[in-house]
């Protein structure tokens, strides 16, 4: 499989400063052409959030390179997989945790990646940055981890009241 890709961020109409850090790495291999594509997106509400998503995406870049090609070679498994994003969000968290105590504050950072091997894809996902499929129709891949939508899936809100609630941006994990 061959993979084209594009990307652009914007800082939005409220922020002077861009928290958003992207990365897409691709490889040849043995099991055919790999693609990781992850988005970060900083917490707008915390300070350093441009800190923490490239820490963490910096995070996905060396497994990339240092993790991916052992599993590879010792035969892809979607649970060991999962086991070494688990392990790379909280060691990242917790890195991140330890570098805004030093400055005295909090910071955070939401992420949503695609790693796609051989016709599959595999997603990891925390807050609400989301993943699309995109064809002749589009599907949201990715549910949002935030209060409104935990409201909407517990049939406690609709949609519609989730779009004004004041508390649409409050995340359950970052």
């Amino acid at each position: 499989m061959r993979f084209l890709t594009a990307f652009h961020t914007d800082t939005g109409p409220r922020k002077t400063v861009n928290q958003d850090s992207l990365l897409v790495m691709q490889a040849e291999t043995d099991q055919g052409n790999i693609l990781l594509a992850a988005v970060c997106d900083g917490m707008g509400g915390l300070a350093r959030g441009e800190t923490a998503s490239a820490m963490l995406v910096q995070a996905l870049s060396e497994w990339f390179e240092n993790d991916l090609p052992g599993l590879l070679t010792t035969g892809f498994r979607r649970e060991k997989l999962w086991e070494q994003w688990n392990r790379l969000i909280e060691e990242t968290g917790n890195r991140i945790a330890e570098y805004a105590a030093a400055f005295h504050e909090s910071a955070g950072t939401t992420v949503s990646a695609i790693l796609m091997i051989d016709q599959a894809y595999y997603i990891m996902q925390v807050g609400d940055s989301r993943i699309y499929l995109i064809s002749d129709q589009t599907w949201q891949l990715t549910k949002d981890q935030t209060v409104v939508q935990k409201e909407i899936d517990e049939g406690r809100m609709t949609v519609e009241q989730a779009m004004t609630d004041p508390q649409r941006n409050v995340l359950l994990q970052c």
